[in-house]
C-alpha cells in the first residue's frame, strides 16, 4: 500500500515510486480507517492462463479504480472504475460488490494498482476467483445475506405484533434499533444501490452513514430501557442520554462533510456503552431477573461483533471477507437473544399478571365472604337480643319486687348479686347490640367540629356514668383550629376510647385526657394504667373479640377499639394504640382539619 495524503499521485507516479513508500499488507487485505488520503494497492496476479474474476470489498467504497497493465503498451495502464458514486449500470459485473473481469493471456505475472477515495473507512479485500468460483460464490453469500436479513424482518414483524398486543413502551425501541440495523446491513451488503436506489448512487454513502447512527441511537435507547436505567442513577442515566443523542447529531457530519473526522470518536463510545451494557446484563442476570441470561448473551455478542467491525473499520485490526461478515453474524445473534429476552419478561410479566387477577379474586371473594358472616353475626346478635329482652326485663321487674319486699334477701345480699348479673347482662347485649350497628354501612357526612368543645362533652358524659373514676383532661395550645369529622362518629369513637380506658384502668386510678396535633390534624390521647397483657399486640387489640387483661367481670364483646379504628377511618382519621412501659396503655385518634375556605 502506497499512502497520498495530498491526492496527487498517478498511476505512473505509483509505478515508479520508491520501493521504501510502499507498505506490506499482512493477509492481503487493507484497514486503513477513516481518512482522507488516497491510497494505492500494488498487487501482483500470478495465475495460469484464461479468464479470471476480481472480486473487491466491501460493497460500500466510493471511489475505486484498477489500473490494468496494457499489453499493447508496454509500461502504460488501462483504467476501469466502479463505486458507488457511479450508477449500479456502470457495473461489469451485476454484482453487489465490484467485479472486473481479468483475462490472462499467459502464465507470466501481472502487477496491477488499485486506487481508493472513500468518504467512509477505507477497508479493501480484494479476491481473484475462477468465473466458476465466483458464480458458486455469488449464490453462497446472497443466500446466507439474504437469510440473515429474512431473519431479522421476521423479528420486526413479531415486534410489531408484540407491541400491538401488548403495548410495551420498550417495544417500539427495539423496532426503531432492528429497524435502522436492518436498513444499515442492507446498504452495507451493497443491496440497496443494487435493488433499490441502482440510478440514485449519491443516496447510497447518506443511507449506509444515516442508518448506522440511527441504529447506535435507538440501540443505547433500547439498552437503557431494557437494563432499567433510572434518572436517579444520575451518571448512568446521562451517560445513556448522551449515547442517544450524539450519534442522532452526528448525522449532520454526513452532509457537512466531517463523517470521517467524527467516527473514530464516535466508536469510542460504542466500545464503552457495550462494555457497560455487559455489566449491566450480567448483574441482571445474576439476581434471577427474567431474560436476564439472554440479555448477557445478547451483549456478549454485540461486544465481539462491534469489537472486531470496529477495530477493522478504525484500521486497527486488518482481516479478510469473513471479518467483514461478523458485523452481519453478530447483528443477528444480539438480535435473536434480545428477542427471546424481551419473550421471557414478557411472560414473566404476563405470569404475574395472572398472579395479580387470582390475588385480586381471592380478596374480593373474601372481603365478600366476610360481609357474609359480618351480615349473619348481626342477624344472630339481633335475634339473641330480641329474644333475651323480655326475659330479662321480667326478672328486672322481679328483682325490683323482691328489693322493696323482702329484707332478708336484701340484707344477704343475694340481691345485689343477682342484679349485678342482671346488669351485666343487660350490658353485654347492649354492647352487642351496638357492634351490630356500628359494624353496618352508614352515610359520613364531614361538618367542622371544634375539638376542644366535643372532648370536654364526651368526657362530661361518661364521667357520669363511671362513678369512683377520674378524667384528667389537658387541652393544648395547638388544639384550636375545627376538625373534618362526622360529628356523631366522632362522639362514639371517643366515648367508646374513654369507656374502655375507664373499664380497664388499675383500680384506683385515673384516666389522663389530652388534645393537642398541628397545623393539618387534632390528635386525642387517651392514657391509663393497666394490667400487664403478656403476648398481646398493638395489632390485636384492634382486632375484633380481643380484650385486655383486665377483663374479667366487665360487661363486652372485645370490640370497642376494632370498631373505633373503622369508624376513625371512615372520616379519614387514624386511630394507634400503643403500650409505654409495661402498665401504661396509650390509645390515641387523630383526625383532619377542616380546610380554610379561599376568599
Amino acid at each position: 500500500m502506497l499512502r497520498d495524503d495530498a491526492g496527487t499521485e498517478t498511476v505512473a507516479s505509483a509505478a515508479h515510486a520508491d520501493a521504501a513508500r510502499f507498505r506490506q499488507l499482512p493477509g492481503g487485505a487493507l484497514a486503513a480507517g477513516y481518512t482522507r488520503a488516497v491510497l494505492w494497492l500494488r498487487f501482483t496476479v500470478d495465475a495460469p492462463p484464461g479468464d479470471w474474476v476480481l472480486d473487491v470489498l466491501p460493497p460500500f467504497l466510493d471511489d475505486l479504480r484498477l489500473y490494468e497493465p496494457d499489453p499493447n503498451r508496454p509500461g502504460e495502464f488501462t483504467e476501469r472504475r466502479a463505486g458507488t458514486d457511479l450508477p449500479f449500470s456502470a457495473r461489469e459485473i451485476p454484482y453487489r460488490g465490484f467485479a472486473f473481469r481479468l483475462h490472462q493471456a499467459d502464465a507470466t505475472p501481472r502487477t496491477f494498482f488499485l486506487r481508493l477515495k472513500t468518504r467512509s473507512t477505507s477497508i479493501l479485500v480484494p479476491r481473484l476467483w475462477s468465473p466458476e468460483q465466483f458464480a458458486a460464490r455469488i449464490q453462497l453469500e446472497y443466500g446466507l445475506l439474504f437469510a440473515i436479513l429474512a431473519l431479522l424482518l421476521t423479528v420486526i414483524v413479531l415486534n410489531v405484533n408484540d407491541w400491538l398486543w401488548l403495548r410495551d413502551p420498550i417495544q417500539p425501541w427495539f423496532a426503531g434499533y432492528i429497524g435502522s440495523l436492518f436498513m444499515n446491513l442492507v446498504a452495507t451488503a451493497g443491496f440497496a444501490q443494487q435493488y433499490v436506489v441502482p440510478d440514485l448512487p449519491v443516496l447510497s454513502h447518506y443511507w449506509i452513514g444515516t442508518f448506522a447512527l440511527l441504529s447506535i441511537a435507538f440501540g443505547n435507547g433500547f439498552y437503557r430501557r431494557l437494563l432499567g436505567v433510572l434518572r436517579r442513577q444520575r451518571a448512568l442515566y446521562a451517560l445513556y442520554e448522551i449515547a442517544f443523542w450524539l450519534p442522532l447529531l452526528t448525522i449532520t457530519t454526513l452532509f457537512a462533510g466531517y463523517y470521517i473526522e467524527v467516527m473514530p470518536w464516535l466508536f469510542n463510545l460504542v466500545l464503552l456503552m457495550a462494555a457497560v451494557a455487559i455489566v449491566l446484563s450480567w448483574r441482571l442476570w445474576r439476581r434471577g431477573e427474567q431474560g436476564g441470561g439472554f440479555m448477557f448473551a445478547a451483549n456478549i455478542i454485540s461486544l465481539s461483533g462491534v469489537a472486531l467491525f470496529t477495530l477493522n473499520a478504525a484500521g486497527f485490526l486488518g482481516g479478510g471477507a469473513l471479518l467483514l461478515y461478523s458485523i452481519y453474524v453478530s447483528s443477528l445473534g444480539t438480535v435473536l437473544a434480545l428477542h427471546v429476552a424481551l419473550g421471557r419478561r414478557h411472560r414473566a410479566e404476563h405470569d404475574e399478571r395472572l398472579q395479580a387477577q387470582e390475588r385480586a379474586a381471592r380478596a374480593e371473594a373474601d372481603v365478600r365472604r366476610e360481609r357474609e358472616i359480618g351480615k349473619q353475626q348481626g342477624q344472630f346478635i339481633d335475634l339473641v337480643t330480641h329474644e333475651y329482652r323480655t326475659p330479662l326485663a321480667v326478672l328486672q321487674t322481679n328483682l325490683d319486687i323482691l328489693a322493696l319486699s323482702d329484707d332478708a334477701a336484701r340484707r344477704s345480699g343475694t340481691l345485689p348479686r343477682m342484679a349485678a348479673a342482671v346488669t351485666r347482662l343487660r350490658d353485654l347485649f347492649a354492647s352487642a347490640q351496638r357492634g351490630g350497628d356500628w359494624g353496618g354501612h352508614r352515610q359520613v357526612e364531614i361538618v367542622p367540629v371544634d375539638p376542644e368543645r366535643l372532648l370536654r362533652q364526651v368526657v362530661s358524659e361518661v364521667e357520669s356514668t363511671c362513678p369512683g373514676r377520674t378524667f384528667r383532661v389537658e387541652v393544648a395550645p395547638t388544639a384550636g383550629g375545627p376538625i373534618a369529622v362526622d360529628n356523631g362518629l366522632a362522639d362514639t369513637v371517643l366515648r367508646n376510647l374513654l369507656e374502655n380506658a375507664a373499664k380497664y384502668a388499675t383500680a384506683g386510678t385515673g384516666v389522663d385526657v389530652s388534645v393537642g396535633g398541628d397545623a393539618a390534624h387534632a390528635v386525642f390521647r387517651i392514657a391509663n394504667d393497666c394490667a400487664k397483657a403478656p403476648g398481646l399486640s398493638a395489632r390485636q387489640l384492634l382486632s375484633q373479640h380481643t380484650r385486655g387483661a383486665n377483663s374479667a367481670g366487665q360487661p363486652g364483646l372485645g370490640m370497642g377499639l376494632y370498631l373505633a379504628q373503622k369508624l376513625a377511618a371512615d372520616m379519614g382519621g387514624e386511630l394507634r394504640v400503643a403500650m409505654e412501659g409495661e402498665v401504661r396503655f396509650v390509645a390515641s385518634v387523630g383526625f383532619p382539619r377542616m380546610p380554610l375556605e379561599k376568599g
